[in-house]
């Protein structure tokens, strides 16, 4: 399973200061491309609430206002330095602002952006809040179109992804007060400007990815110890391995620095962990089958043993002070050794498959166990 396969719980929302730039009006800003690239590989919604559309919008229309008056003033002073006649310019008409609307529309929707509604929304309720200038209504009576954007982004977020997270981008500061009412919906959210957004979606993805992860394997394991009678039978007669794992977490394991003098027992605990889809194959999916490795818990009781601390000078090679040439082995005698019992953690690494239909929602089924080997 890569990590671009995993559909993340995560939605970026965008206001209209992130998404309008005055001296780049056509969202090629190179932050945005980028976040755009992330997006379309992590298949993360970049959704625009219809009141930033339409703020956007009005936007390009002054940005072309502006530009027709100095061609404007640009072909009269032209025309009159050469004597010539004046170049012809389009009147901005009805047909031109409706042409700017719809070719606009069409850029926002291929380049990867989702125009959100714009909710039902109680006046009355809206007033009152700027009356008593609840966040983002402000003193000097601002804050109608801030509002209008927060209420749109918490109902769209709180219908199509509830309890999960969602990223507003903003260059400018959203009061606590404003994402508290966000959060009000179950909808957990967070402000990130969009030199920084990027960053962020890149963060919020790998621990989506985590969590995915941690869930998927707690379902599998659950499974799995649903069968374990079955798992039981199967690898009781699997080998395990002895020698100490060369992992440097697993330096204290007793067999690093003693000697095994014998064996006592050797059980079985159960399930360890987990690997939903790990090493997926295209002959697998075209059996129908997915892969479900997994590893069983194991633990050998031992005796195990180290030199006592009066005898570590024994044995070895010596030589004379006397006749430096002369090398002798000293004897062992006095060697004397510590016992203990102990009990060694190890594990036996499972190759399984289970049925695919159902692995979408963690519904895990027909386990077959195809290869067992010793793991640490």
């Amino acid at each position: 399973m890569s990590t671009a396969e995993i559909t993340h719980p995560l939605a970026v929302y965008f206001d209209t200061n992130a998404l309008w730039s005055p001296g780049n009006p056509l969202l090629t800003k190179p932050e945005l491309s980028e976040l755009r690239t992330i997006a379309q590989q992590y298949r993360i919604e970049l959704c625009v609430p219809e009141v930033v559309m339409e703020e956007w919008l009005a936007h390009l229309q002054e940005t072309l206002e502006k530009i027709d008056a100095q061609l404007r003033d640009a072909r009269t002073f032209f025309a009159d330095l050469l004597e010539l006649e004046k170049i012809a310019l389009p009147d901005l008409n009805e047909s031109i602002r409706s042409r700017l609307r719809s070719v606009n529309l069409e850029r926002l929707k291929k380049a990867g952006f989702k125009v959100i509604p714009t909710p039902e929304l109680s006046l009355s309720k809206l007033a009152s809040e700027a009356v008593r200038h609840v966040a983002p209504f402000k003193a000097d009576d601002r804050g109608f179109k801030d509002s209008v954007i927060i209420e749109t982004v918490a109902a769209d977020a709180a219908n199509r992804f509830p309890g999960r997270h969602v990223l507003v981008i903003s260059d400018e500061r959203w009061p606590s007060g404003t994402l508290d009412r966000i959060a009000g919906r179950g909808v957990r959210v967070r402000v990130a400007t969009l030199a920084k957004a990027a960053d962020v979606v890149k963060t919020a993805v790998g621990e989506s990815a985590f969590a995915w992860y941690r869930e998927h394997e707690r379902k599998a394991i659950e499974f799995l110890t649903q069968n374990w009678e079955m798992i039981r039978e199967v690898v009781k007669d699997a080998q395990v391995r002895l020698d100490p794992p060369f992992l440097m977490e697993a330096k204290d394991d007793p067999l690093h620095t003693k000697k095994l003098d014998a064996v006592k027992g050797v059980r079985l605990t159960g399930i360890d962990h987990a690997f939903p889809g790990l090493d997926e194959d295209e002959a697998l999916r075209n059996a129908g089958r997915y892969r479900l490795s997994f590893t069983v818990g194991v633990e050998i009781d031992v005796t195990v043993s180290e030199p006592s601390l009066a005898s570590l000078g024994a044995g070895g090679l010596v030589v004379s002070i006397n006749e430096p040439t002369k090398v002798e082995t000293m004897p062992l005698e006095g060697m004397r050794r510590v016992y203990s019992e102990v009990t060694l953690k190890r594990s036996i690494h499972v190759e399984a498959t289970v049925a695919a239909e159902g692995v979408e929602t963690q519904d895990y089924r027909d386990l077959r166990i195809t290869k067992m080997r010793p793991g640490w």
